[in-house]
Parts: C-alpha cells; sequence; structure tokens
C-alpha cells in the first residue's frame, strides 16, 4: 500500500486516503461476510458520496453473477428482481468479462471493467441487456471491480446516470479494494475443515471439499489433487452427502450465506 501513495497522489487528495483508510477500517471491524458486504457499501456511499451500488458474491465468476441476494444501495434496489430473472445471463460484464482479452486487461490495467471497455466487445444480446434494462433505468454508467479471494469471488458494481462520471479515482478507488478486501473475504467465511460435517471425511475428502468451494469442475480438482475424475465424482458425492446436500451449488451457496 504504501508504494501506491506517491505514485498516486495526483490522482487521490489526502481527503479521499482518508477515507479509503476509514472504509478499510470499517470493513476491518466487521465480523461476518454479511456484514462485511454491506458496510463496504456503505462506506462507499457515506465516505466518497456514490449513490448506486451493488455487491454480488458467488464461488466462481459465473455464480458471481447469478447472487439472489445480493447487497445494494440506491436505484439498483429496482433493478435486482428483473437482474436476477431475465438479464443477468445476457450481461456483457458477466459473458465478456471472463475473455482472454479482457481477462488480460484486467490484470495489466487498473483491474476492473467499465461499459467502455466493453462496446467494441459487445453482441446484439449486449446491446439488448443496455437498451431495455441498464438505459430504462436510467443507468448509463457502470463499472465492475472484481474481488478475487481463494474461497469465493465478489463484483462490486458503481453505476450513475451521466456517461463519463468515473474516471482515474474512481477506477484506482476500485482497483485499492480489489487488493485489499479479498483477503478480509476469506477470513470471514467459516473455517470448513472444523465444521461438525467434515469431522468423519478423510484427508483427501476434505481437500475436495477446499476446491469445491473455490468453485473448481471436477476436471480442475482431478489436476490439482492429481488424481482420476472417477475418484473426485466419489469424494464429491461423499462431501455432499456428509454436508447433508443435494447438489455443489446448495453446498457452496450455505457457506457463503453466513
Amino acid at each position: 500500500m504504501d508504494g501506491l501513495l506517491p505514485h498516486h497522489s495526483e490522482i487521490f487528495t489526502a481527503r479521499d486516503y482518508d477515507a479509503f483508510f476509514g472504509l478499510l477500517s470499517d470493513c476491518g471491524a466487521t465480523r461476518t461476510l454479511r456484514d462485511l458486504r454491506r458496510t463496504l457499501i456503505d462506506a462507499l456511499a457515506r465516505r466518497f458520496g456514490y449513490r448506486d451500488i451493488t455487491f454480488f458474491l458467488g464461488d466462481s465468476v459465473p455464480g458471481l453473477f447469478r447472487d439472489t441476494e445480493p447487497e445494494f444501495i440506491g436505484r439498483t434496489r429496482s433493478m435486482l428482481d428483473a437482474y436476477i430473472e431475465t438479464y443477468h445471463h445476457i450481461d456483457p460484464f458477466a459473458t465478456l468479462g471472463t475473455s482472454e482479452r479482457l481477462r488480460a486487461r484486467l490484470r495489466t490495467g487498473p483491474g476492473n471493467l467499465g461499459l467502455d471497455d466493453l462496446r467494441d466487445h459487445m453482441r446484439d444480446e449486449h446491446r439488448d441487456y443496455l437498451h431495455r434494462f441498464l438505459f430504462r433505468q436510467r443507468i448509463h454508467e457502470k463499472l465492475v471491480q472484481p474481488l478475487v479471494a481463494e474461497t469465493c469471488i465478489g463484483g462490486i458494481g458503481l453505476m450513475a446516470a451521466e456517461s463519463g462520471t468515473f474516471g482515474p479515482k474512481e477506477r484506482l478507488l476500485l482497483a485499492l479494494i480489489g487488493t485489499h478486501v479479498p483477503p478480509m473475504l476469506d477470513a470471514r467465511v467459516p473455517d470448513r475443515g472444523n465444521a461438525s460435517w467434515a469431522a468423519n471425511l478423510t484427508p483427501a475428502q476434505r481437500g475436495v471439499a477446499r476446491l469445491l468451494l473455490q468453485g473448481r469442475s471436477n476436471l480442475e480438482i482431478a489436476v490439482e489433487l492429481q488424481v482420476g475424475v472417477d475418484t473426485v465424482k466419489k469424494h464429491v458425492t461423499a462431501v455432499l452427502r456428509a454436508a447433508g446436500c443435494g447438489s455443489r451449488t446448495q453446498f457452496v451457496a450455505r457457506a457463503l450465506a453466513v
């Protein structure tokens, strides 16, 4: 963090840094995942004045955009039902943000994406999303920051009525949040290794459970643990049975709902 201060002094004022450190302090005082999510967007509204904010959370990037209980402030309240039921699957941030070209931009750029970053990549369904959903809600600017933790994936969204509202300051602020908040997310996810359902699992099954909670596929788990896919499937079945869950989605959702 210290290395960022002189380099970005032309973007952030001393007051901005005070507000950011205050935001981190607010978040650090929380105890649960839900409290952290609410506190973060409250701090963005109170300390920086942003009015329309969302915070989605999931077990993977696709799961992030299927969050049925996101935290939100502002006009996003009236948009959520339609988004969850109809529009999340054509959200360009969901479907384009995972493309290799844009992922490279996330790695080498500020770490966040705005509508203008996506326009040259959009297909017809993405333009439908803009005109039938965002623009009808008087949203013409959107900036999204992924929060990549070990145990989950978060996404902070800032929205505004006027195109061009967000500039270098917002890019920097979200990038700093993207660096400092993910470890807080991990710290507030319960220790699944000590969960009662895990007591009778073998070490191999507990390893599979850990990777399930990161949203890994059976093949990805097999590669990491250096076992066959059929072995992974057997371990997944054992983990779900022990946790009393009927699917891996239910297993992850119960853990992330804390």
